[in-house]
């Protein structure tokens, strides 16, 4: 058994239409899934209208003031360009032809973004800490519309993207929708006045070559000969695919098994309320447990207790653990009361509610034990607004707050846990292949006239700094020239992008860092490209998960980008300090100079500020002191007498405190001294 991938075979045109007769000699009008009522035109753009129709029709579309007419190939596909209009609506849209017609409505003129990446883009409003504040008042917000991209993939180019449809603000709509484009455009359409549309086309776990135009790929098929030659792995022969895929799950589903007999934590009775865990350590849920354990692949008890009510002694109830990352065992007072294990699929998508039978629960004191089986990555109890709780009928008690935690079995010691199958080879997971997740997802919106993207990703790349400074910018512009092919015209693109926050546990040393790489990659970005921007984000990371639920100020800071470069907001400080220059000084001094650096200091207020290293000849980095000086920063190190490389925050979590006025923290960065 292995888990089932979605996909868009390249013979077969995923098509998402408003109206569509297949299978019919007679193929109804239709407007492209990217068209519908409450949709946002792009204000100031020429506007391209298309869909299908019989081969042959006369196809008529109009807008206020605004008609163009176009003829449907010998396929049915036709399109029409109108000229550009002004902010306003709400507007209908037309199209008809001698028999048919499609009217659509609410259409306001304004702005579209693309919002992409990965998982931290993909999360979802509800999954975050304010989240439910903004579910609230979604309906408040008239002017911003969303429509979600469905996760497909395609070896080849798609011309239809598959989607539910564009809908209005609203609370069920804003629960399920990126956090982060949610917000970026709630905050442009209430700083603007002008209508936002947020198109969102992301898919946790994904590199950024899977994001790439083919095209710019081959086109330094040096640079990118890895991934090009990775082509192989992911398009294997049908049989080749299922063998692979058997072996992996089976190797896998053996060591879970041979895991679960061996943990220690059975025969010591840690699942029994009478064992003393007043040794053990602790940690918060919900929440990951790489905070405590590092990269642990195993199997981890945690136990927490609860007190009832005389009113729930012996009565049934259920167990409720949101999603746990990735399976599961679970006992109350002894008792197992459900798990969650290989067989079920992939653990991290399924919501635990396990019931408590008859006789189990106590007046008093309880015990909550969770045998957790994390196998790659960063196990945990997922962070949502799912609940978390013992519930009866009379009472709930709440799980949320601190748990103590013991190691039961720990995969490093027995060679380590093989991956599930869809994890174990690049064939599992097909959607990560080179331009796969482009031409399904990006491409298709090309004809659409857009303000810009934002952009939330790099995790999947991290250990790949050096490939990530060439493949980043080839795919924004790749981007760039396929929007211009596919409008034929001039296409500015602006592209805004999060910069990885802080991550892991602190480094007491200098060192190397694969976070540190990817982020200087993505700093660097800004320097090759124009119309690009950061936000800084190494000071709301979250250590102990790399998925921090703190968006908002994700979603604050790529505003802030945004309005300053195309809004006519005020540049000053729009984003954190960025380096300038870098010169050598008196003493073994370097001398560091920003910009978007206005009001530069300490967010702590004192002289010293944290996270600068210089290294010399030998290539040794030293912490250094760095001080602030006439608005620039002051490095020095006793160690280093004449130093030829300096690097700033170069850590997976480094500490920082070097901001500008408006709190915003300054840029990781490394560079060469002359």
């Amino acid at each position: 058994m292995h888990p089932t991938l979605a996909r868009r075979p390249a013979a077969r045109i995923a098509a998402t239409f408003l109206t569509l007769a297949a299978g019919l000699a007679h193929a109804d009008l239709s407007l492209n899934g990217l068209f519908g009522d409450h949709m946002v035109l792009q204000r100031e753009q020429p506007i391209v209208v298309w869909g299908q129709a019989d081969p042959g029709q006369t196809v008529t579309v109009t807008l206020p003031g605004r008609i163009g007419i176009d003829q449907a190939d010998k396929d049915g596909r036709w399109e029409v360009r109108l000229d550009a209009m002004e902010t306003g609506g709400p507007h209908r849209l037309a199209a008809s032809t001698s028999d048919d017609s499609v009217t659509l409505d609410d259409v306001l003129i304004g702005d579209v973004w693309v919002a992409s990446g990965q998982s931290n883009m993909f999360w979802r409003l509800e999954q975050t800490d304010r989240g439910p504040e903004f579910m609230e008042k979604a309906d408040s917000y008239e002017n911003l519309r969303l429509i979600a991209i469905d996760k497909t993939w395609s070896n080849e180019l798609e011309a239809d993207a598959s989607t539910k449809g564009w809908t209005k603000s609203t609370s069920d709509a804003a629960r399920t929708f990126s956090a982060v484009g949610f917000q970026f455009g709630r905050i442009l359409a209430e700083q603007t006045d002008v209508p936002i549309g947020v198109i969102h086309s992301s898919w946790g776990g994904t590199p950024a070559e899977a994001w790439t135009p083919m095209a710019a790929l081959e086109a330094q098929p040096e640079v990118f000969a890895d991934r090009l030659a990775s082509l192989k792995d992911y398009n294997l022969p049908e049989a080749e695919r299922e063998r692979q895929l058997a072996d992996a799950h089976e190797k896998h589903a053996a060591f879970a098994k041979k895991a679960w007999a061996e943990d220690i934590g059975v025969d010591a009775g840690w699942a029994d309320p009478s064992f003393d865990d007043s040794s053990w350590g602790t940690m918060e849920m919900p929440g990951y447990i790489a905070g405590a354990l590092g990269s642990f692949d195993g199997i981890v008890w945690l136990r927490r207790e609860i007190d009832l009510s005389a009113a729930s002694e012996g009565e049934p109830g259920m167990l409720r653990l949101k999603r746990i990352d990735e399976y599961d065992k679970a006992y109350i007072n002894g008792v197992q009361v459900g798990e969650t294990v290989v067989e079920d699929g992939d653990g991290r998508n399924i919501e635990r509610a396990y019931e408590i039978p008859k006789g189990v629960l106590r007046a008093g004191r309880n015990v909550v034990a969770v045998r957790l089986m994390n196998v790659r990555g960063s196990g945990g109890i997922v962070t949502d607004q799912r609940r978390f709780r013992v519930e009866t009928d009379h009472e709930r008690a709440e799980l949320e707050g601190e748990w103590k935690y013991q190691v039961g079995f720990d995969a490093r010691d027995h060679g380590g846990f093989p991956r599930p199958a869809a994890y174990a080879i690049p064939v599992g997971r097909p959607y990560r292949g080179p331009a796969a997740l482009y031409n399904a997802m990006i491409h298709p919106l090309t004809k659409l006239g857009v303000k810009g993207a934002i952009w939330y990703q790099g995790e999947s790349n991290s250990g790949r700094g050096d490939e990530y400074a060439e493949l980043f910018p080839a795919m924004i512009q790749g981007w760039r020239d396929a929007w211009a092919e596919a409008r034929g015209e001039n296409v500015k693109l602006p592209f805004y992008f999060v910069q990885l926050p802080n991550y892991r546990e602190r480094a007491e040393e200098p060192g190397e860092s694969s976070w540190a790489d990817l982020r200087e990659a993505q700093r660097r970005t800004l320097e090759k490209l124009p119309d690009t921007g950061m936000a800084i984000t190494i000071d709301i990371g979250d250590p102990t998960d790399i998925h921090p639920t703190n968006k908002l100020p994700v979603a604050e800071r790529l505003a802030s980008v945004a309005m300053a470069d195309l809004y006519g907001a005020d540049p000053t400080n729009a984003s954190g300090p960025l380096p300038k220059d870098v010169r050598r000084g008196r003493n073994g001094s370097v001398r560091v100079r920003f910009e978007q650096a206005d009001g530069l200091r300490t967010s702590d207020g004192g002289d010293r500020v944290a996270g600068f290293a210089v290294a010399g000849d030998d290539g040794v980095f030293h912490w250094a002191d760095a001080k602030l000086e006439n608005n620039a920063v002051v490095v020095r190190a006793d160690e280093v007498s004449r130093p030829t490389r300096i690097r700033y925050l170069w850590a997976d979590n480094p500490e920082t405190n070097l901001v500008n006025a408006a709190g915003l923290p300054a840029t990781p960065f490394q560079a060469e001294i002359d």
